[in-house]
């Protein structure tokens, strides 16, 4: 009987704590991003396409969005499995496609200047970005 109050008790706190966040998130359909991946044992700038992010949850209060770090998850998992090890993963994002692209030229002219460095594009058709909620 113990056992079962506690199970009903767990399934209660998990509803609300669900109920919780989805209240603080505002998912939006029109979120750009692109992933930028580098490692300390390789002079290579691995850097993805701009692309459309399939679901968006953005929260209410910072205007950033959220899961970032699944999403950087899934970079370095690609990376790892083209051979990159130890790759350090960002996502940078932004609802304004203008925006976000003056951001990736900044950060593309930034890393040219930078003589020993080789950029490497990586196509959408190579990896996109997935809901981290839903894997699609």
């Amino acid at each position: 009987m113990k056992q079962l109050l506690l199970l009903i008790a767990f399934f209660a706190y998990s509803n609300i704590q669900m109920h919780a966040q989805s209240n603080n998130e505002l998912i939006v359909a029109d979120m750009q991003a692109y992933g930028y991946a580098t490692s300390l044992k390789d002079s290579v700038i691995y850097v993805t396409e701009i692309m459309k992010l399939p679901v968006a949850r953005v929260d209410k209060k910072t205007g950033f969005l959220s899961k970032r770090a699944e999403y950087s998850n899934q970079l370095k998992d690609y990376m790892t499995s083209i051979g990159v090890e130890h790759a350090t993963c960002a996502v940078i994002f932004n609802r304004n496609k203008v925006k976000l692209n003056k951001v990736f030229i900044k950060m593309l002219n930034k890393a040219q200047k930078k003589k020993n460095f080789v950029i490497k594009t990586i196509s959408e058709q190579d990896f996109t970005f997935k809901d981290p909620m839903t894997g699609m």
